[in-house]
């Protein structure tokens, strides 16, 4: 009869053993679960942060290449217009030195041998600005005492407009013939002789505008 009994007893601890080890199992199942899930969430809150971090990154990066892109647009502008400035400050400059005469070109500067009696050397030049032709240094031999040398400068402009003007070289050796405009000036430069003799001359030829 003992013996029953100690046994039934024995069975009723081992069933209420097994209860608080499957209760505490159960228990530490649910905590962890708990904990996982607390973590399955955090992670995706952070995910979600991340990701949003990445679309603000994604956003700032397009708006600093839009930003960039204006600058470049803007410096290009810059460049141009500084271009332009530049290119109308040059005008400025080679109008007012045209207006001032402060350009010049050498038509010609060379020494004509044998230039005989009622012979001339011709130099025709188109002029797109007002100035002036100035002949320097002119000289020369003559084989004879009659003869002379002279400058003789031809162009007709606007309203029929015509000068016509011809100087002999004596001791002054620069002239100075005014000019217009004109799509031709003819310049002679040549020898007169009642003897026929002949001469050497030198002679430099500018364009003063």
């Amino acid at each position: 009869m003992s013996k029953k009994k100690f046994s039934g007893i024995r069975v009723t601890i081992e069933s209420i053993a097994c209860i608080i080890l499957i209760t505490a199992i159960v228990t530490v199942i649910a905590f962890y679960s708990s904990i996982l899930s607390y973590k399955d969430d955090t992670i995706a809150s952070l995910n979600s942060e991340i990701a949003d971090s990445d679309a603000q990154i994604s956003s700032l990066i397009s708006y600093n290449e839009n930003l960039q892109s204006q600058i470049n647009s803007l410096n290009s502008e810059k460049t141009t217009l500084q271009n332009q400035v530049g290119n109308l400050t040059e005008q400025i400059n080679a109008l007012t030195e045209i207006i001032e005469l402060e350009k010049s070109e050498v038509w010609i500067d060379d020494y004509f041998e044998n230039v005989t009696a009622g012979a001339y050397v011709t130099v025709n030049r188109k002029v797109d600005y007002a100035g002036y032709i100035k002949f320097e240094n002119i000289d020369g031999v003559a084989t004879t005492e009659t003869g002379e040398i002279y400058v003789h400068v031809i162009w007709s402009g606007k309203d029929d407009l015509l000068y016509n003007q011809k100087l002999s070289v004596g001791e002054d050796t620069i002239f100075r013939f005014p000019v217009l405009p004109t799509s031709n000036v003819e310049i002679r430069l040549g020898y007169d002789d009642p003897s026929y003799g002949t001469a050497n001359i030198r002679a430099t030829i500018v364009y003063v505008y």
